[in-house]
């Protein structure tokens, strides 16, 4: 009996570690498709811009009226994201989306759950952002 309490631990031990090794996201965030651009257009105009490159750096535009803001766009392992202005002037407070909840498909990418940085209320209204994908290959 307490050969099979051991075995059925290690067991158990093991599907765990395996299972938190594993990115049930892997292949399917914007970041994993080289060459592509994921485009949001909202309703008033805001139109949010992921570039993603060769190497998979992830980068952005956001433009508002006649302004172009450059941002810096980081996926985490499970569905977050989070949006940094590119052009870092040492303030504190970089982050335009400090946190969002993504939902991902391969053509389309939907972020709810929007908590948007100090500095950029004037997005507040917006709750959720749709990006389509768009190939440049």
């Amino acid at each position: 009996m307490k050969q099979l309490k051991a075995k059925l631990c290690l067991l158990i031990g093991f599907c765990v570690l395996v299972l938190s090794s594993c990115n049930m996201y892997d292949g399917k965030r914007p970041s994993d498709y080289e060459n592509s651009t994921w485009v949001a257009e909202t309703e008033n105009g805001v139109v949010f811009s992921i570039q993603v490159a060769e190497d998979r750096k992830t980068t952005g535009l956001i433009f508002i009226n006649d302004e172009v803001i450059n941002v810096d766009i980081y996926f985490d392992f499970g569905s977050g994201i989070a949006v940094e202005r590119a052009d870092k002037d040492g303030s504190e407070e970089m982050y335009i989306i400090k946190y969002g909840k993504c939902k991902f498909k391969p053509d389309k990418c939907t972020v709810t759950d929007i908590e948007w940085g100090e500095k950029d209320q004037q997005f507040s209204d917006i709750k959720k952002l749709v990006f389509a994908r768009e190939d440049l290959t």
